[in-house]
């Protein structure tokens, strides 16, 4: 024979009621031999996609690591993109924490976007300053801080437009 207990987790994580709940069991419950206990369900499910986004968010970001390196031929140049994803991200799981959102497979799904957009903004302004620096040496400027910043600036500023255009979409969507 079975027995099933159905319970309501409206308005709290299903996680955290879950691990209440197993909590709870342990401590209360003495369970006989034969007898098992099985978090079915919502729970269910959503163990097994954490599971998969193990998998996956890492595959992400490696594949995401190995286009930049073809992309660019330097591994430094790679990791640079590579190093602003985690401000990208610590930016989504604060706005994630003042909306009062749980972390679920959709904000999961929705970080790997986060990653791809975030490297994609760093692939084209590293584009763009490379290519303001290339031109000022080609112009005869010698390679100081000076023409460095100068290059900075001009990259950085064609980029300032395109960028806020692309952000307001993407905050919108």
């Amino acid at each position: 024979p079975s027995t099933w207990v159905y319970i309501d987790v409206r308005g709290r994580a299903l996680t955290s009621v879950v691990g209440d709940l197993q909590k709870a069991v342990a401590r209360e419950v003495k369970v006989s031999p034969g007898v098992s206990i099985t978090y079915s369900g919502q729970f269910e499910y959503l163990e097994r996609a954490v599971a998969r986004l193990k998998l996956v968010v890492p595959a992400t970001l490696l594949i995401i690591f190995v286009l930049l390196y073809i992309i660019f031929g330097r591994f430094d140049e790679a990791a640079l993109i590579m190093g602003t994803l985690p401000f990208a991200l610590t930016g989504g799981i604060w706005i994630l924490y003042l909306l009062g959102f749980n972390q679920s497979v959709a904000t999961g799904v929705g970080f790997i976007a986060l990653a791809g957009v975030s490297a994609e903004f760093g692939v084209v302004m590293l584009i763009y300053l490379k290519n303001a620096l290339t031109r000022r040496l080609a112009a005869g400027e010698p390679m100081n801080d000076d023409t460095l910043l100068a290059a900075i600036r001009e990259g950085a500023v064609l980029r300032v437009r395109p960028k806020a255009m692309t952000v307001a979409v993407v905050m919108a969507g």
